[in-house]
């Protein structure tokens, strides 16, 4: 599940309460800060194990933030929050979370990276002997996807060989 809407409604009913004079506790905050650090990892390593933690995290501060707005507001008011929290959930469940777009795992600081999906037009094998003629570093990642990474100049040019190569046919 992609829990960035859920995060984002939790974080403007945090701003709203500290907007109308309530305190949100800091363990609340701390609870709402561990979900984002959370979920970035989740982010860059899919296979992370945090999804339990950050779900409990986003658990913890939704019930804390609920009970300040129902005690402070009344009940109206907080069954309009729960409403908003609930279509947060629900937006983001048929959304895969999305992935690091400057950071990877494993690619040596100063080289750039490209992530490129086989098909038709080119296959696994084209990739890795176009990488190793231009003495990039290859790495699978998926039966369809291949991460290509070196110095910026070499990238450079395996990006303009590959589109030249895709377009001829």
């Amino acid at each position: 599940m992609n829990y960035e809407y859920l995060w984002k409604a939790l974080e403007a009913l945090a701003v709203e309460l500290r907007s109308k004079g309530r305190e949100v506790p800091q363990d609340v905050i701390e609870d709402l800060k561990a979900a984002r650090t959370l979920m970035s990892i989740q982010r860059v390593d899919p296979s992370s194990p945090a999804g339990a933690d950050v779900e409990e995290y986003l658990r913890r501060t939704e019930a804390a933030l609920i009970s300040i707005v129902e005690y402070h507001f009344g009940k109206e008011y907080a069954d309009r929050w729960i409403e908003r929290l609930e279509d947060a959930k629900a937006k983001g469940l048929g959304e895969t979370p999305r992935r690091a777009v400057g950071f990877v795992v494993g690619v040596p600081k100063g080289e750039d990276w490209v992530r490129v999906r086989v098909s038709e037009l080119i296959d696994m094998q084209e990739l890795e002997s176009m990488t190793r003629a231009l003495g990039l570093a290859n790495r699978r990642e998926a039966e369809d996807a291949m991460l290509i990474y070196g110095p910026p100049e070499k990238v450079k040019t395996f990006l303009k060989q590959l589109t030249e190569r895709t377009r001829r046919r």
